[in-house]
């Protein structure tokens, strides 16, 4: 197939030659001896897209000559072909000219360096073709990552992204961290591919396109677990290196993941303990904060579905509410032993104990009616006798109540009343104090929380149609002191009593996050918890010296294992 071009080329110089011998006078045919053009030079600059060709021409008799230029290798092989050219080629003078060849047209997501250009000059015949030097060219295009998320807020750390190469192409990937001890400097991570197939022959071969997680193992490059500057670069290259994309910032907390979803925690600042009951497995289990970490402890085997939990003031015994049965464990921290107390049945309500609070020497707990989980009672234990007697002035009570002490009362919030009714119960007295549900603003409560000196009491209420979602501050006759407009699932005081935390979530940026308040107001300082990750109802605690708040997280997609995390508090 080149021998008939080559001999189309002869045949076309020939009839050219021929016509303009033929436009001659017959005196001037016998005396014409024309010496062809001559190509003296090639030079290729570039090494993708627009490749300039420069090259001489020289001709004796001083003729306009015309240019054939070709090239070939790449996709072309051996085989020379006409490239996509600007610039002319027709009637040039003697000289040095150039043309610039859109090489990326030609031989798009090519790499190769077995290029060359071949030009053959002409004036009223061809001259000798001209070839470059071999050279260079790269039209491949580079790959390039998107879609990096990351999930995880402690220990193993999961990062997603996608590899996109319009050749197919596979990739090397160079992954990259900063933040934390590291600082600013970018230094390679400890990590591994979700996919167990993925092994060092694989990643040195390189990846093909596609969807990718790789597992972070952060606790060996961050101990300390502490920084919200964290972020992920990735590189990849295909010969030819995509640009690199950073993550999103995320943050690194000291945390614990849970075999079981979390029914209640509460934290010893006696022991520095804290304590939360395994709904799913059946027991209590205790966590050691040491240093800036918390330490797995012993375990406490309990009765069925636990979930209330709270502690003696002497901080010697736990009191736990097995939902799946009509007793209390009661465990005593300094033999270790557990033992159950019963319930007595009441007509229409089989007793099983949900949630519980402690004021002085005296209990209060919730029942759940067995069957609907719709109502239930509010019954009294008495500490050191063990009686239990219902608590009256209370109507059925709605599932999942929560009860939070602090002092000399306890404060009783049925969680999904829509009418928001509150009572607080004043342990000296014997008295109970009813809202009757006429505190504006209250109503579908998520979470309640009493001031260390029990002269402010907090309760969060979702949205409803007749209210925006917020945080109702009340004094302890439960009248009504304040407003704040946050929409929280957990609120908690701070040791001082003047600053609290509330838990928020972002829903058009997906981040959860804790915001600082000062004397009912919101500063608009907060912690960023990190993507897709929100507290759970009520599941906001503090340390004794107001170091560390305990978080209890959920995730918000694709849930899994429930996480507490040890977070600072919000600062300026």
């Amino acid at each position: 197939m080149n021998g008939g071009r080559e001999t189309a080329k002869a045949a076309f110089f020939s009839l050219l030659l021929i016509f303009s011998a033929g436009c001659l006078r017959p005196s001037e045919q016998t005396i014409l001896l024309n010496t062809p053009p001559v190509v003296t030079s090639i030079l290729v600059e570039g090494t993708e897209g627009d490749v300039t060709i420069t090259f001489t021409v020289e001709d004796a008799d001083e003729d306009s000559v015309s240019l054939l230029i070709e090239y070939q290798g790449g996709s072309r092989g051996s085989v020379f072909v006409s490239p996509t050219l600007l610039g002319n080629t027709v009637g040039l003078p003697p000289g040095t000219h150039s043309v610039l060849w859109q090489s990326a047209r030609d031989e798009a997501g090519i790499r190769a360096a077995d290029y060359r250009i071949r030009i053959t000059p002409f004036d009223t015949e061809a001259g000798l073709p001209k070839l470059s030097e071999p050279f260079f060219l790269d039209n491949n295009t580079p790959p390039s990552v998107i879609s990096v998320a990351v999930d995880g807020v402690f220990g193993d750390i999961e990062l997603s992204f996608t590899i996109l190469d319009t050749e197919g192409d596979r990739s090397t990937l160079t992954l990259e961290y900063r933040g934390g001890a590291q600082g600013e400097n970018f230094t390679l991570p400890t990590f591994e591919y979700e996919d167990e197939t993925i092994d060092e022959e694989t990643l040195a071969e390189g990846l093909l396109p596609g969807r990718y997680t790789v597992i972070w193992h952060s606790r060996i490059d961050e101990p300390d677990q502490q920084g919200d500057d964290f972020e992920f670069r990735i590189s990849a290259s295909d010969g030819k290196a995509g640009d690199p994309v950073l993550s999103k910032k995320f943050s690194l907390f000291p945390g614990i993941s849970i075999d079981g979803s979390v029914g209640d925690l509460l934290f010893d600042d006696q022991h520095q303990t804290l304590y939360l009951t395994n709904i799913d497995r059946g027991r209590v289990e205790a966590f050691h904060l040491v240093g800036d970490h918390l330490e797995a402890g012993r375990t406490f085997e309990v009765l069925s579905l636990p979930s209330g939990l709270a502690q003696t003031p002497d901080r010697n015994r736990l009191y736990v509410c097995n939902r799946g049965s009509t007793r209390i464990s009661v465990i005593d921290l300094v033999s270790e032993t557990v033992r159950e107390i019963s319930v007595p049945e009441e007509e229409g309500d089989e007793n099983r104990p949900d949630h519980i609070a402690i004021s002085g020497n005296v209990a209060l707990f919730s029942t759940t009616f067995s069957g609907t989980g719709q109502r239930g009672t509010i019954r009294r234990l008495d500490l050191a006798t063990e009686r239990i007697t219902p608590l009256s002035g209370i109507d059925a009570v709605t599932e999942s109540t929560l009860l939070s002490s602090a002092g000399p009362f306890v404060l009783i919030a049925p969680r999904n009343d829509p009418e928001g009714n509150l009572y607080l119960y004043r342990t000296a007295e014997e008295t109970l104090i009813s809202s009757g549900g006429a505190v504006t603003g209250i109503g579908n409560i998520r979470a309640i929380t009493v001031a260390p000196d029990a002269s402010l009491l907090y309760v969060a209420n979702e949205a409803r149609a007749t209210a925006e979602a917020g945080i109702t501050g009340l004094n302890p006759n439960l009248e009504r002191l304040l407003q704040i407009p946050i929409d929280t699932f957990a609120v908690v005081f701070d040791p001082n009593g003047r600053i609290a935390y509330a838990a928020t979530f972002d829903p058009e940026s997906r981040i959860g996050a804790v915001t600082k308040l000062d004397n009912g107001r919101p500063t608009g300082i907060q912690t960023s918890i990190g993507l897709e990750r929100a507290v759970r109802e009520d599941g906001l605690r503090i340390t004794s010296d107001g170091r560390f708040l305990i978080a209890l997280l959920t995730k918000t997609r694709n849930p899994g294992k429930d996480e507490i995390i040890l977070l600072p508090p919000p600062q300026e």
